[in-house]
């Protein structure tokens, strides 16, 4: 991330949205502490074998949840368990309760538990990639607000198809709001009033 502080945020954006894998990588060398992180994730995540274990593992849970935007969540220890141990796909689980993306995501990958999440060679690679790419964009918005939901905006729009799916990302809908102009009473409405305006 050296020798680019101290510019404008449209600049700063398209040069690193033309090719962030590069800069992700670059901010991976540069940086002890998160090659600390994920080699211990590389070393312990393979051994946990439940939810509980990976509850009681903050380190491997912080590396899962920064990797799927939901560092806030560290400490939502109750939410977390039934994300990890419902069925994404049941109506009445807390998953669909929520609407969010986000935590669907995250669901997908890890609530099933047999085989677990860790002993898929893949999963383990995403969830790196996911998290290296995320504490890049979160360095990212230190130097210039905004560029860390731009830089997950262009990252994730195409992969976007319809009305519902973009309300259930805040993050998306937060650059779609601000693009629109919308104002921030735009949240108070109802969903139908919502919908209908971004149709």
């Amino acid at each position: 991330m050296s020798g680019v502080g101290g510019l404008p945020p449209i600049p700063l954006y398209e040069q690193y949205s033309k090719n962030e894998s590069k800069y992700v990588q670059a901010n991976v060398k540069s940086n002890p502490t998160l090659q600390q992180t994920i080699a211990y994730f590389k070393k312990e995540a393979p051994k946990i074998t439940s939810p509980e274990a990976l509850l009681k593992n903050y380190r491997v849970l912080q590396v899962v949840l920064g990797a799927f935007n939901m560092s806030s969540m560290i400490n939502e220890q109750g939410i977390l368990k039934k994300l990890l141990t419902q069925d994404p796909n049941a109506k009445n689980s807390l998953v669909r309760q929520l609407a969010n993306v986000t935590y669907l995501n995250f669901a997908k990958v890890m609530s099933n538990w047999n085989p677990p999440p860790f002993s898929n060679p893949q999963t383990m690679d995403t969830i790196i990639q996911n998290y290296e790419t995320n504490q890049f964009e979160a360095n990212a918005d230190q130097q210039s607000p905004g560029l860390q939901a731009a830089l997950y905006f262009t990252r994730t729009i195409g992969s976007i198809t319809t009305i519902p799916e973009l309300m259930a990302d805040p993050t998306l809908m937060s650059v779609v709001q601000t693009a629109l102009g919308l104002p921030q009473e735009f949240g108070l409405l109802s969903y139908n009033q919502q919908v209908s305006i971004l149709t």
